[in-house]
């Protein structure tokens, strides 16, 4: 949708909003929304919670379609 915005128009800058969830979710959280109120995050208290989330060096294919976007409207944009 971005970049048919740029095309038309002929826009020479962009913002990209990205929800900072979904690198908590790539982690592998338990996140949920409870209507009226928003997201809710799964409590890590310990040891063994923090073991169950991935590696950080692991996420990068969950959030390929962001760094995707990001590449294409660089690409785009003067």
């Amino acid at each position: 949708m971005i970049l048919q915005l740029i095309r038309r128009y002929g826009s020479d800058a962009a913002i990209l909003f990205a929800e900072i969830l979904l690198i908590l979710q790539a982690l592998g959280a338990d996140l949920w929304f409870v209507t009226g109120e928003g997201p809710r995050l799964s409590k890590i208290t310990s040891q063994a919670d923090l073991d169950k989330l991935e590696l950080v060096s692991d996420i990068h294919e969950t959030l390929n379609p962001i760094y995707q976007n990001a590449r294409n409207l660089l690409v785009a944009l003067p």
